[in-house]
């Protein structure tokens, strides 16, 4: 899916007025927003379809089926070329975090807003995950699922196994 990112998100931002039939050849304003019925009739359906497959790209947040919990998965169709940092909300009161440079994941951050169980999809197939407490690594963790309690106000970071939690610049 990342391939069809790179196409669909900027497509729905940029307009051709000569073959866009919604805006009837008026065009796009400097808003990005368009005259589909005319002067005052402003039409910004494209906006919102934009920023939805922005965001599924990012984050999905969804169970595997009717009545299961909802697993979370960062970058699920991100182009791996592209690099990009994130906070979106997930279902479970779940503020998710992440970071991607060159491809690789660089760390996957939860805040817990009302504690609870949290599901992600390893980020790191097969790699065993460091799970960082409010700054301070308490456990490892490994599986294609990674299942963890949560506490109100909690955040959790998660980061390969080895990995620091943040490099360290060298002067």
């Amino acid at each position: 899916m990342g391939e069809l990112i790179k196409t669909v998100v900027p497509g729905q931002m940029h307009s051709n007025p000569e073959t866009n039939t919604a805006t009837g050849g008026r065009g796009q304003l400097r808003n990005r927003m368009m005259l589909g019925e005319g002067p005052g009739a402003i039409e910004f359906e494209h906006l919102g379809n934009a920023a939805h497959g922005l965001q599924n790209a990012l984050l999905q947040s969804v169970p595997p089926s009717v009545e299961k919990e909802p697993v979370n998965t960062v970058f699920p169709a991100w182009p791996k070329g592209w690099d990009a940092q994130f906070t979106l909300a997930a279902r479970g009161a779940f503020l998710i975090s992440g970071s991607m440079t060159k491809g690789e994941i660089d760390f996957v951050e939860i805040q817990s807003q009302k504690g609870g169980q949290c599901r992600v999809q390893n980020p790191w197939p097969g790699a065993e995950v460091t799970l960082y407490r409010n700054g301070k690594p308490t456990e490892d963790i490994s599986g294609k699922l990674l299942v963890f309690s949560t506490v109100v106000g909690e955040t959790v970071t998660m980061v390969p196994k080895g990995k620091p939690l943040f490099e360290k610049e060298v002067l």
